[in-house]
């Protein structure tokens, strides 16, 4: 099976193996306010292989606190190797979750797309305050059309926090 470009374009989403200790469930009381400021634009790298697919992408997350919840957009892009075939994939879409509190608090966020409504991923780490960088594990998932998924990855990725002498 080889996988047409037109198929991959806009087709690259998050879900997830959370993998952290201490995230939230669904049910429980909000989150305490956190102790350092989370906001800003997060960038870095994805790059995964398995069996019959390989990624090479770069991932951007653009977030925003309200005490211990959070919010913002992110946007990811890149090649995809599947079967030999090579794309150019491109994804973007919203995300929620929510920021614990701690030297190195835990981060989960829900990660939801226009490409298949149904769908809801969730990434889960930590945040490193002292050099600002976001360490997240989880699943890319490649969809095929609609929400079938073609390919999954399971990753860990380290996004590094935009200073203002990279703008």
């Amino acid at each position: 099976m080889s996988l047409p470009v037109a198929r991959a374009r806009g087709a690259l989403l998050a879900s997830v193996l959370a993998w952290a200790a201490g995230a939230c469930d669904e049910g429980t009381a909000p989150p305490p306010a956190s102790e350092f400021e989370l906001p800003g634009t997060y960038h870095g790298p994805v790059v995964a292989a398995t069996g019959v697919a390989s990624l090479d992408a770069d991932l951007t997350l653009t977030v925003q606190q309200d005490d211990g919840t959070v919010a913002g957009t992110y946007s990811i892009s890149g090649r995809l190797v599947y079967e030999g075939a090579v794309a150019e994939i491109s994804g973007d879409g919203t995300f929620t979750g929510t920021v614990g509190s701690g030297a190195e608090p835990v981060l989960e966020i829900r990660v939801r797309t226009p490409l298949c409504e149904s769908y809801e991923g969730v990434f889960a780490g930590r945040f490193i305050p002292a050099d600002g960088r976001l360490i997240l594990g989880g699943a890319v998932d490649i969809f095929e059309g609609g929400c079938t998924v073609l390919v999954r990855f399971d990753i860990v990725m380290t996004l590094h926090q935009e200073t203002p002498q990279d703008v």
